[in-house]
């Protein structure tokens, strides 16, 4: 009986795995919420065939193959470098300012 349970949920969740795997990651991000809701409508409309209650359902964790994780971590290391390099132009424009404004 217990083997039989866990073969059914095995088998929903690479149901879900495929379902999910038709979103690109940018969507995943945007747009989980709603597609959350969408999951759980899917999971009830077979929990009658499956034997089992779905109560909830949600995107918790999103494991990326290592290349595309290498790749995230590369473009984020950029984002958060420039977003530096912004905060100090500001402060060498406002420390200018401050020269120039006791220069008069």
């Amino acid at each position: 009986m217990m083997r039989n349970y866990r073969c059914r949920l095995y088998k929903v969740q690479l149901a879900l795995c495929r379902y999910i795997g038709k979103y690109r990651l940018d969507e995943l991000l945007v747009q989980k919420n709603d597609i959350s809701d969408a999951l759980l409508e899917k999971l009830r409309s077979e929990q009658d065939r499956l034997f089992v209650e779905f109560r909830e359902s949600g995107i918790k964790d999103i494991i990326l193959p290592g290349e595309i994780r290498s790749i995230m971590n590369t473009v984020l290391v950029a984002e958060k470098t420039a977003q530096a390099n912004v905060i100090s132009r500001r402060e060498e424009v406002a420390s200018t300012h401050s020269l120039l404004n006791t220069a008069k």
